[in-house]
């Protein structure tokens, strides 16, 4: 087996959500808050599975603009991510790719797709 990986890219907007199964590993390894943010802005980063939910980090406009991170998470994983806060966070990482050797090296652009469903949360 060869694995591939393929860049992960997500913006998430304050007060909404993002939930998707995954049908790869994905390793998220940066968090940035969004260039436009004031010095006075404020965010913070969560993740849900399982039942449980947990901070990621908290970004602000002035001094932590980023978080450099390391979180694995396996395929078939049901997860959610939110924002908390005055202004948008992008996150970035990488699916690791589980391939045959003998498959095409042509890689399916399918695997962009998130499948996930961004709604509103106000809680």
């Amino acid at each position: 087996m060869e694995e591939k990986g393929v860049f992960f890219g997500l913006s998430l907007q304050p007060n909404m959500s993002y939930s998707t199964k995954l049908s790869d590993d994905l390793v998220i390894t940066k968090c940035v808050i969004d260039p436009n943010a004031s010095s006075s802005d404020t965010s913070r980063l969560f993740i849900r599975s399982k039942g449980t939910e947990a901070p990621i980090c908290q970004l602000d406009g002035e001094n932590n603009t980023w978080a450099s991170l390391s979180i694995p998470l396996y395929h078939k994983t049901e997860i959610s991510f939110r924002v908390a806060g005055s202004c948008p966070i992008h996150i970035s990482g990488y699916y690791n790719i589980m391939k045959a050797e003998e498959s095409s090296p042509i890689l399916s652009t399918t695997r962009f797709d998130l499948g996930g469903v961004q709604t509103a949360s106000f809680s």
